[in-house]
């Protein structure tokens, strides 16, 4: 492209081309694309000058004019927001001169998202991707571009990053560019709520999460209907973190016992606060933390905890890593201590079982994504089981429900 703008701006310089006022556009546009945007705006100020430059060409021009301030933006100032704002009511002024308006529009606010996203700034970017009314490659497939401003905070962001989302959202001046972003996402208010709170789980800082969990009204986990739900996933709430199993998918483990997620974060911060006091049976309370550590994982039977999408890989590949959701390390290390601390050697046994399982189920999980497979389990694993607790080990090597 370096080799080809030279080519473009030689022509120009002296061939003196019929419609220059095009050809300069053009160059501008390539200067652009190769992130020059002082030599872009100089070639649009020239565009501008040239007999030929048309209305449609003046629009073209207003529409590079504003990439390039995105693209050159160092910081989320008010005099860049202003500038930015002004730039799209531009815009609007000349859309009759733009080819299919409104299509061009989506498009653009996917591009200045992804030059949001590109600069690292998660808000910006999903709240672009917000004001893309059609489906143009579309961060994921919700046909409502609001709800893609979850979508894209759920794949990307981190608690810092929801912080920040939530400070925009609760900036009590905002300025007319972000007045513009956050239209009309007030429905969502709770949905964004539980995703702030979420990411404080997936990091495992309980009681920030629960903080927030706490903000969210009752009704919302309660009443399916109340809300425009984004996810629909209040059915699969229907099993028992704090219960486990050797083997088995986590669909069918459905049980009477329901937590919602505030109530199971609640419970979970109060076991460990009794472990750390040491006060009741030290081993089965680890028991029950490392149940509920292993069942946020996909390998668990409540993994809707932390995810939405279980099966997204554009969050591993692109934005926040979820290790924690596909490795069950939290899990083992209570586990762990379960052992070490059982009463007895019956106890101890299972809970040894336990630490199998979830060693077995990393190493498979990573020759094969999802699933069992006896051949691929380490057998000196089994052969430690058997070694060390003789008399269980026959009761416990393939039970399937305790």
């Amino acid at each position: 492209m370096k080799d080809f703008v030279k080519v473009c701006e030689r022509i120009v310089e002296q061939f003196s081309p019929k419609n220059k006022a095009l050809w300069l556009t053009s160059v501008a546009y390539l200067h652009f694309m190769l992130g020059n945007e002082s030599k872009s705006e100089e070639n649009l100020k020239l565009a501008l000058n040239q007999y030929t430059c048309t209305n449609k060409i003046k629009a073209q021009i207003k529409v590079i004019s504003l990439l390039n301030l995105v693209s050159a933006s160092k910081k989320w100032n008010i005099n860049f927001q202003n500038n930015l704002y002004a730039k799209l009511v531009e815009l609007q002024d000349v859309k009759e001169n733009i080819y299919n308006y409104n299509d061009f529009k989506n498009g653009l606010m996917m591009a200045l998202s992804r030059q949001f996203l590109n600069k690292g700034n998660i808000v910006l970017a999903a709240l672009f991707e917000g004001k893309n009314n059609g489906k143009i490659d579309g961060y994921m497939d919700w046909s409502n571009p609001k709800k893609q401003v979850f979508n894209v905070l759920d794949a990307e962001a981190d608690s810092k990053t929801m912080d920040d989302f939530f400070t925009l959202w609760n900036k009590p001046k905002k300025s007319k560019i972000e007045h513009f972003l956050l239209d009309s996402l007030d429905e969502y208010k709770w949905e964004l709520t539980d995703l702030w709170a979420t990411q404080y789980v997936r990091e495992d800082k309980l009681e920030k999460a629960l903080k927030i969990y706490k903000t969210i009204p009752e009704i919302f986990w309660t009443e399916r209907d109340t809300f425009d739900m984004i996810y629909k996933h209040y059915d699969e709430f229907s099993s028992d973190p704090f219960e486990s199993t050797f083997f088995g998918y986590h669909l069918n483990q459905k049980s009477e016992i329901h937590y919602t997620k505030p109530q199971f974060i609640q419970k979970l911060l109060d076991l460990k606060q009794q472990l750390k006091n040491k006060k009741g049976n030290v081993s089965y309370t680890a028991l029950l933390i490392a149940n509920a550590y292993y069942n946020m994982t996909i390998h668990g039977n409540s993994p809707y905890i932390t995810e939405y999408n279980m099966y997204r890989k554009i969050s591993d590949d692109y934005g926040r890593k979820r290790s924690y959701f596909y490795d069950n390390l939290r899990a083992l290390k209570y586990y762990k201590l379960s052992e070490k601390t059982a009463k007895n050697k019956k106890f101890g046994a299972f809970c040894y079982r336990m630490i199998v399982k979830c060693v077995s189920q990393n190493k498979f999980f990573e020759d094969y994504a999802y699933g069992y497979n006896d051949m691929k389990i380490d057998q000196k694993i089994w052969a430690k089981f058997a070694q060390k607790y003789p008399n269980n080990f026959n009761n416990l090597h393939y039970c399937d429900h305790f």
